[in-house]
């Protein structure tokens, strides 16, 4: 299980990819976002990451 943050979790969708041996979880939405918040996300992976990252954007 991996926790991340988003910014508007009404319209907004995760997206988790790999970066060689990093993971990359990101969330993206329309609207104006708030103050970050966090979710938990539970995942299947294939390997165990070196280092997790996370980006949020959306629309402005």
């Amino acid at each position: 299980m991996v926790r991340a943050s988003f910014g508007n979790g009404g319209t907004g969708k995760f997206s988790m990819y790999w970066r060689g041996a990093w993971l990359v979880i990101s969330h993206m939405s329309l609207g104006p976002s708030g103050e970050p918040r966090r979710s938990a996300l539970v995942a299947c992976l294939s390997k165990v990451p070196v280092a997790v990252y996370g980006a949020i954007g959306g629309a402005l």
